[in-house]
């Protein structure tokens, strides 16, 4: 039988989460932040969707022939470790001039974040995760 391992990138914003694995809408398992879990897949065209909650991933679709091996790894929209992690920088940096510095102008740099966020909350919800096939690697003897 295939098999299909799916792993999901080790990040300090996923650190709690889990995701469930379905594939052809039947749930395969679970995977924990920064772990790789390996599940046997039927033969042919599968497809396979990810989620997390609220949020989920686009669906992909590959075909898989007996004894095949696939190998994919599962991450949050691109950047998104820059945006969330920019929002909690400067929303303490905001905190600390308005209480010390009684600064007061800072919050409007996180609009952009908040929007970004946002739409992840609402519109964009199947494109928070992001599902990405591994490459094989090909290892070649020194000539």
């Amino acid at each position: 039988m295939p098999k299909l391992e799916v792993s999901l990138t080790k990040s300090w914003n996923s650190r709690v989460k889990k995701i469930h694995v379905f594939c052809d809408d039947l749930k395969l398992g679970t995977v924990l932040n920064g772990e790789s879990s390996e599940f046997e897949v039927a033969t042919g065209t599968i497809k396979i969707k990810i989620k997390s909650g609220w949020y989920g991933s686009q669906e992909l679709s590959f075909s898989l022939t007996d004894n095949q091996r696939k190998s994919i790894s599962v991450d949050i929209f691109e950047h998104g470790n820059l945006v969330i992690n920019s929002l909690y920088a400067v929303l303490s940096i905001h905190f600390i001039s308005s209480v010390f510095f009684d600064i007061q102008y800072l919050i409007w740099f996180i609009i952009p974040a908040f929007l970004i966020v946002g739409y992840f909350l609402t519109f964009g919800r199947n494109d928070y995760l992001v599902i990405k096939e591994k490459q094989e690697k090909i290892i070649r003897p020194f000539v």
